[in-house]
Protein backbone atom coordinates (compact mmCIF):
# COMPACT_ATOMS: atom_id res chain seq x y z
CA UNK A 1 0.00 0.00 0.00
CA UNK A 2 1.22 3.22 -1.17
CA UNK A 3 0.15 6.62 -0.12
CA UNK A 4 0.78 10.04 -1.42
CA UNK A 5 0.50 12.95 1.25
CA UNK A 6 0.23 16.41 -0.81
CA UNK A 7 -0.81 19.62 0.68
CA UNK A 8 -0.76 23.20 0.39
CA UNK A 9 -0.36 25.39 3.22
CA UNK A 10 -0.05 29.09 3.35
CA UNK A 11 0.33 29.55 7.06
CA UNK A 12 1.93 26.54 8.07
CA UNK A 13 -1.59 25.22 9.51
CA UNK A 14 -2.14 22.56 6.58
CA UNK A 15 1.25 21.14 6.30
CA UNK A 16 1.09 20.52 10.34
CA UNK A 17 -2.05 18.22 10.10
CA UNK A 18 0.12 16.49 6.88
CA UNK A 19 2.99 15.79 9.21
CA UNK A 20 0.78 14.49 11.93
CA UNK A 21 -1.53 12.58 9.02
CA UNK A 22 1.93 11.04 7.45
CA UNK A 23 2.60 9.27 10.77
CA UNK A 24 -0.61 8.14 11.39
CA UNK A 25 -0.98 6.26 7.89
CA UNK A 26 0.43 2.68 7.83
CA UNK A 27 2.36 1.43 4.75
CA UNK A 28 4.87 3.68 2.66
CA UNK A 29 3.64 7.25 3.35
CA UNK A 30 5.59 9.95 0.76
CA UNK A 31 4.51 13.66 1.73
CA UNK A 32 5.13 16.44 -0.80
CA UNK A 33 3.73 19.93 -0.86
CA UNK A 34 1.54 20.74 -3.82
CA UNK A 35 3.73 22.61 -5.97
CA UNK A 36 6.04 19.67 -5.53
CA UNK A 37 4.25 16.54 -5.12
CA UNK A 38 4.21 14.03 -8.31
CA UNK A 39 1.67 13.06 -9.81
CA UNK A 40 -0.89 10.26 -7.90
CA UNK A 41 -1.41 7.79 -10.92
CA UNK A 42 1.47 5.96 -8.94
CA UNK A 43 -0.20 5.49 -5.41
CA UNK A 44 -2.97 3.54 -4.18
CA UNK A 45 -4.44 6.54 -2.57
CA UNK A 46 -3.77 10.36 -2.36
CA UNK A 47 -4.35 12.17 0.78
CA UNK A 48 -4.80 15.54 -0.48
CA UNK A 49 -4.56 18.75 2.42
CA UNK A 50 -6.34 22.19 1.31
CA UNK A 51 -6.94 25.75 3.32
CA UNK A 52 -9.70 27.70 2.63
CA UNK A 53 -9.61 30.82 0.16
CA UNK A 54 -12.53 32.72 -0.04
CA UNK A 55 -14.73 29.51 1.20
CA UNK A 56 -12.84 27.50 -1.64
CA UNK A 57 -10.14 24.63 -1.87
CA UNK A 58 -6.84 27.31 -2.44
CA UNK A 59 -5.79 27.81 -6.11
CA UNK A 60 -2.69 25.43 -5.87
CA UNK A 61 -4.78 22.79 -4.50
CA UNK A 62 -7.11 23.26 -7.15
CA UNK A 63 -4.94 22.78 -9.62
CA UNK A 64 -3.41 19.67 -8.65
CA UNK A 65 -7.20 18.21 -8.00
CA UNK A 66 -8.39 19.47 -11.48
CA UNK A 67 -6.76 16.54 -13.92
CA UNK A 68 -7.81 13.82 -11.26
CA UNK A 69 -10.05 11.22 -12.29
CA UNK A 70 -10.80 8.08 -11.15
CA UNK A 71 -8.57 8.19 -7.94
CA UNK A 72 -8.78 7.17 -4.53
CA UNK A 73 -8.64 10.02 -2.37
CA UNK A 74 -8.70 11.82 1.05
CA UNK A 75 -9.17 14.72 2.21
CA UNK A 76 -8.14 17.11 5.00
CA UNK A 77 -8.87 21.12 5.12
CA UNK A 78 -7.77 23.55 7.36
CA UNK A 79 -10.10 27.01 7.33
CA UNK A 80 -10.13 30.26 9.88
CA UNK A 81 -13.57 29.34 10.74
CA UNK A 82 -15.60 26.67 12.88
CA UNK A 83 -15.34 23.56 10.81
CA UNK A 84 -18.60 22.25 12.35
CA UNK A 85 -20.72 25.57 10.99
CA UNK A 86 -22.37 26.35 8.03
CA UNK A 87 -19.50 27.77 6.44
CA UNK A 88 -17.64 24.51 6.94
CA UNK A 89 -20.43 22.40 5.49
CA UNK A 90 -20.24 24.86 2.63
CA UNK A 91 -16.07 24.46 2.48
CA UNK A 92 -16.71 20.49 2.18
CA UNK A 93 -19.24 20.35 -0.32
CA UNK A 94 -16.72 22.28 -2.42
CA UNK A 95 -14.02 20.19 -1.75
CA UNK A 96 -16.49 17.24 -2.89
CA UNK A 97 -17.42 19.07 -5.94
CA UNK A 98 -13.86 20.08 -6.66
CA UNK A 99 -12.72 16.07 -6.59
CA UNK A 100 -16.20 14.57 -8.51
CA UNK A 101 -15.48 11.84 -10.49
CA UNK A 102 -13.26 10.40 -7.78
CA UNK A 103 -13.75 8.32 -4.93
CA UNK A 104 -13.34 10.36 -2.32
CA UNK A 105 -13.39 8.28 0.85
CA UNK A 106 -12.71 11.03 3.70
CA UNK A 107 -12.85 14.73 3.80
CA UNK A 108 -11.72 16.37 7.81
CA UNK A 109 -12.09 19.62 8.37
CA UNK A 110 -9.73 21.53 10.70
CA UNK A 111 -9.85 25.23 12.19
CA UNK A 112 -6.75 27.05 12.31
CA UNK A 113 -4.94 30.01 12.77
CA UNK A 114 -6.32 32.90 10.51
CA UNK A 115 -3.50 34.40 8.13
CA UNK A 116 -2.82 37.73 9.75
CA UNK A 117 -2.25 39.60 6.63
CA UNK A 118 -6.02 37.95 5.42
CA UNK A 119 -7.65 39.32 8.58
CA UNK A 120 -5.95 42.67 8.14
CA UNK A 121 -7.18 42.95 4.73
CA UNK A 122 -10.54 41.75 5.61
CA UNK A 123 -11.56 43.60 8.63
CA UNK A 124 -9.73 47.01 7.60
CA UNK A 125 -9.65 47.73 4.19
CA UNK A 126 -12.47 45.86 3.20
CA UNK A 127 -15.55 48.63 2.79
CA UNK A 128 -18.04 46.30 3.86
CA UNK A 129 -16.54 45.50 7.11
CA UNK A 130 -15.18 49.04 7.60
CA UNK A 131 -18.58 51.19 7.18
CA UNK A 132 -21.36 48.43 7.30
CA UNK A 133 -20.79 46.11 9.72
CA UNK A 134 -18.14 46.88 12.50
CA UNK A 135 -16.60 43.33 13.45
CA UNK A 136 -18.41 41.86 16.63
CA UNK A 137 -17.16 41.06 20.16
CA UNK A 138 -18.05 37.58 19.43
CA UNK A 139 -16.31 38.00 15.97
CA UNK A 140 -13.30 39.01 17.60
CA UNK A 141 -13.71 36.43 20.32
CA UNK A 142 -13.83 33.13 17.25
CA UNK A 143 -10.42 35.10 15.63
CA UNK A 144 -8.91 34.56 18.89
CA UNK A 145 -9.80 30.95 19.13
CA UNK A 146 -8.75 30.24 16.28
CA UNK A 147 -5.06 31.32 16.86
CA UNK A 148 -4.96 28.14 19.07
CA UNK A 149 -5.46 25.34 16.43
CA UNK A 150 -4.54 23.29 15.05
CA UNK A 151 -3.51 22.28 18.61
CA UNK A 152 -2.61 18.41 19.86
CA UNK A 153 -6.46 17.62 19.93
CA UNK A 154 -7.02 18.59 16.19
CA UNK A 155 -3.70 16.60 15.48
CA UNK A 156 -4.72 13.71 17.55
CA UNK A 157 -8.53 13.76 15.88
CA UNK A 158 -7.00 13.92 12.19
CA UNK A 159 -4.62 10.69 12.82
CA UNK A 160 -7.42 8.94 14.41
CA UNK A 161 -9.59 9.51 11.42
CA UNK A 162 -6.64 9.00 8.88
CA UNK A 163 -5.03 5.89 10.38
CA UNK A 164 -7.47 3.17 9.03
CA UNK A 165 -7.33 4.74 5.65
CA UNK A 166 -3.71 3.04 4.71
CA UNK A 167 -5.07 -0.44 5.52
CA UNK A 168 -8.22 -0.37 3.36
CA UNK A 169 -7.60 -2.42 0.26
CA UNK A 170 -7.43 -0.06 -3.53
Amino acid sequence: MTTLVAYSSRTGNTRKLAAAIAQAIPGRVEIHPVEQAPRPERYDLLVLGVWAEYGQPDTQSQRYMQPLNNRRVAVFATMGGDPHSSHGEQFKAAILHSLEGNCVELVHLCQGRIDPRELERVLFTSPQWRDDRPVTLEQWTRIAEARNHPNEDDLAEAQERFRSLGMQPA
